[in-house]
């Protein structure tokens, strides 16, 4: 997933729409992060791209259900239903989410509450950075974002934060190394210490850091433009 999106942030980069639909089609291996990069194309009306992922996508699901059978689909939601249910009655996998999905899970009727002011805040730290800051670094955010509001993202899926590294290199003072080291050791760390939520809070300080500190270089912005 990792090297999907950077996959993704490069081919936009590189104005390769047809190339960042391909990478598109590999992350919808885990549907709960499409959101971010879906969200990233429509602003800036990359239609090629989501034209291309979506065929890239259709052509397998056609042959799965070619191979297997049309019930394919319903087995598999009844699947994810069970795994669900399952997962919320599991402490350990709540303890170890650094989604706000999971982290909000003992607050019985306020849930649902909660996670849409929790995702909606979330996304509105972003949107900035795609308005206002250079469009790559909204692409090299999106794992960031994709990772807070999706339902299924347990702490070791922090290591797809990485992907947004060299734009917070970009922020005074520079913190490669340090973010580096971090990407790597905190996620076995949180599983370990069932204290995922503590992922939650640096994915959301990494794109406050994003969205409100300027950059340090001159680099000047992506020819990628709404």
């Amino acid at each position: 997933m990792l090297l999907a999106f950077l996959g993704f942030i490069d081919s936009l980069g590189r104005q390769r729409q047809w190339l960042a639909g391909l990478c598109l089609s590999v992350l919808a291996l885990k549907p709960g992060l499409l959101f971010a990069p879906v969200l990233l194309l429509l602003y800036y009306r990359q239609w090629k791209a989501l034209l291309v992922g979506g065929f890239a996508l259709v052509g397998p699901l056609v042959m799965m259900m070619a191979v297997y059978s049309p019930s394919l689909w319903r087995d598999y939601v009844t699947a994810l239903h069970f795994a669900v249910a399952q997962q919320g009655s599991n402490n350990l996998w709540n303890t170890a989410t650094c989604s706000f999905t999971g982290l909000t899970y003992g607050l019985g009727p306020m849930r649902w509450p909660a996670i849409v002011l929790l995702d909606l805040c979330a996304v509105g730290i972003w949107l900035p950075i795609a308005r206002r800051r250079d469009p790559l670094e909204a692409a090299c955010t999106a794992p960031l974002l994709g990772l807070l509001i999706s339902p299924h993202a347990l702490a070791y899926d922090l290591t797809i934060s990485l992907a947004a590294l060299p734009v917070l290199a970009r922020r005074p003072p520079h913190l490669l190394a340090p973010l580096v080291v971090a990407g790597l050791v905190l996620p076995p760390a949180l599983v370990a210490l069932r204290m995922g939520w503590l992922g939650a809070v640096w994915l959301f300080t990494c794109l406050a850091l994003v969205a409100f500190v300027p950059a340090t270089d001159a680099a000047g912005p992506v020819a990628l433009r709404p």
